[in-house]
């Protein structure tokens, strides 16, 4: 973990933590502190050991300026968002002796920071920034959905997984450390102008970031202020311009004429193809190389068909493709779903007619045995929530339903982009699991043997154009899931 010294109040207030009415090296209730693995302007970190099962864990130590209680009340809120794409908040609590000190509990990333690949290496490529940014950029329109501004969106925040996975780390820790409403707090070259001028931060200042994040990556230092800064396409050639426009309309210094965080996503996805990105392993050389987040190059088909029914995803003409239409907007929309225990569809599916155990499988998705427990009443959950992302056509939601970057996620964002180019929306779709079984297992995945049939629904288009599709059986799947601290979320979806 590395989170840079420069994280500070950009009022000028720069603290060291040996200098604060706190212990060098604390007692951490419950923890064994080991080595010292980082350290900003008012937090420390340690790698630790969870004394009752011997769990490798971050401890960090914010000062919380003001009220400490207040602050973990909010860190233990935060910790309850089941979003994909951050560091898990385990616990929060307040130091022994020292109540304005909170202590939180983090999973240990073992792959460094994005801080540490930069110094390593210099500058990324244009498709290993994608690798990177886009997931940040998706993680953001999750927790601005639920009315939360990360508000320290840099490099030092953005953590990798041995497999390159990112993961953006501090949701909140920036609030804390703030002594004053009118206190600015962030990175240098990585916060927006108006907040620099003295305004909150809100979504559009963590969409500035991302641009920041992004423009860093390709060429190895923060972007300049607007009348200092040179092309972006003659700092990195070779970048592709739709790359280099999403970039730019992030880094506006008009709040209103930035994109939402989602469409940011979807963008740098479609304007780039990712690539391996190669890790560092703290300050050592390149080290590692990781597998590619998408799994399948991009215009690669979904699976074939099961012949002699519709999949479980409804069929699409494939001779209207047309250019990449973002779906954005919507955000505000989504932000009861994304707060209900992960479960975006879970609230749609027990209003169903007949539905026999709403509460049952509202719990399925966050049960980590549910594959081998009760996999009829995961697969339900799925495939309405499934059924809920269609009928929306928003890709914010797709988040709480697929593994990010997967090629279910990559599948699903493609439909609803061509969805979205015909003017096409779905009207009562709704998915009947027949069976589900366990196939296999094995640690954090599992793969469901299921049928999936498609009950009755209709298709509108333009105007009032309106075409019904008859209800159809499904063949045999193979699902693929993983585990997330939201949930299952689906991985793959094959025929059997």
């Amino acid at each position: 973990m590395d989170i840079p010294a420069g994280s500070v109040g950009l009022s000028g207030r720069v603290e060291s933590m040996d200098a604060m009415p706190v212990p060098a090296r604390p007692r951490v209730p419950g923890y064994e502190l080991h080595e010292r693995v980082a350290a900003g302007g008012s937090s420390v970190v340690w790698r630790a050991t969870r004394v009752a099962d011997g769990t490798v864990v971050a401890v960090k130590v914010v000062v919380a300026h003001g009220d400490g209680d207040r602050a973990v009340r909010e860190s233990v809120l935060l910790r309850r968002l089941p979003f994909e794409g951050l560091v898990r908040v385990h616990d929060a609590f307040s130091l022994p002796d020292h109540p304005q000190a909170v202590v939180l509990v983090l999973d240990f990333v073992e792959g460094g920071s994005l801080a540490a690949v930069l110094r390593a290496r210099g500058h990324l490529s244009a498709g290993e920034a994608v690798t990177v940014v886009a997931p940040v950029a998706r993680a953001l329109a999750s927790v601005h959905a639920a009315g939360v501004v990360h508000a320290d969106v840099a490099p030092g925040n953005v953590l990798l997984e041995r497999s390159g996975r990112p993961l953006l780390a501090d949701l909140g820790v920036s609030r804390l450390a703030v002594e004053a409403p009118a206190e600015v707090y962030g990175t240098p070259g990585f916060t927006a102008p108006e907040v620099e001028a003295g305004q909150q931060p809100t979504p559009a200042s963590d969409v500035y970031a991302v641009g920041a994040l992004a423009w860093a990556c390709v060429t190895g230092e923060p972007p300049p202020p607007l009348g200092l800064r040179r092309p972006l396409a003659g700092l990195a050639p070779g970048l592709p311009p739709a790359w280099v426009e999403v970039v730019l309309q992030c880094l506006s210094p008009m709040p209103a004429e930035r994109p939402g965080a989602a469409e940011v996503a979807l963008r740098l996805f479609d304007a780039a193809p990712c690539e391996p990105l190669r890790l560092v392993a703290g300050d050592d050389e390149v080290s590692l190389i990781t597998h590619r987040l998408r799994s399948a190059p991009r215009d690669e088909p979904p699976a074939a068909e099961p012949a002699g029914g519709m999949p479980w995803r409804p069929r699409l003409s494939r001779r209207l493709q047309g250019p990449s239409t973002v779906l954005a907007g919507r955000l505000a929309a989504v932000a009861l779903l994304l707060l209900t225990v992960g479960l975006a569809g879970t609230a749609w599916a027990a209003s169903r007619d007949g539905d026999p155990a709403p509460a049952a499988r509202a719990t399925a998705r966050s049960d980590p045995a549910a594959p081998d427990r009760r996999p009829e009443q995961l697969m339900q959950a799925l495939a309405d929530l499934r059924a809920a992302v269609l009928t929306s056509g928003d890709p914010a939601m797709l988040g709480q339903l697929d593994v990010p970057s997967s090629p279910a996620w990559q599948a699903d964002a493609r439909l609803l982009r061509e969805m979205s180019g015909r003017g096409e929306r779905y009207e009562g779709l709704r998915f009947t699991v027949r069976s589900a079984r366990l196939a296999t297992a094995q640690g954090e995945r599992a793969t469901l043997r299921a049928r999936v049939d498609t009950e009755a629904y209709r298709v509108t288009g333009p105007g009032s154009a309106r075409t019904a599709r008859p209800a159809e059986p499904g063949g045999e799947l193979l699902v693929r899931l993983r585990w997330s601290p939201g949930g299952w979320l689906v991985e793959s979806i094959a025929p059997a």
